[in-house]
């Protein structure tokens, strides 16, 4: 594989991180703005951010299983522990500390789950080709 085309698989898959965490950044907005408007219950807030993590790293893990093409469980693996990373170095930014709670693990799990689940869901079975009739 030529450098070129390896710089073009980092960029697609940096691509795909950001668009994750922006998919991330929408759906956590939507639900506190939810929350706050009082259409869902202020109990929620607590399982928004965990379900926004899950479906985000599904998204990224799915496309970094599709750019990689691969070992689609290992990569969902890799995807969702770095998408957990990404969030969690986020949050210590804006938040100028580290807040370990009951939160980081549910999120940690959904992150790794959510990742794993779209490399799986990516994993393309090899066609069987059938023998032409003679």
């Amino acid at each position: 594989m030529s450098e070129k085309t390896k710089s073009g698989l980092a960029v697609l898959l940096l691509m795909r991180f950001i668009t994750g965490l922006a998919v991330a950044f929408i759906l956590m907005l939507a639900g506190a703005l939810l929350t706050a408007s009082g259409i869902l219950p202020d109990s929620m807030i607590t399982v928004i951010p965990p379900a926004a993590g899950f479906v985000s790293a599904l998204f990224c893990g799915r496309g970094a299983a599709r750019i990689i093409g691969a070992r689609a469980l290992l990569t969902g693996f890799i995807a969702g522990v770095a998408f957990y990373f990404a969030l969690f170095f986020l949050g210590a930014v804006f938040y100028l500390r580290w807040a370990p709670g009951a939160g980081t693990v549910s999120m940690l799990l959904c992150c790794l789950i959510g990742g794993i689940l779209g490399g799986l869901l990516t994993h393309r079975k090899p066609q069987v080709r059938s023998r032409a009739a003679r």
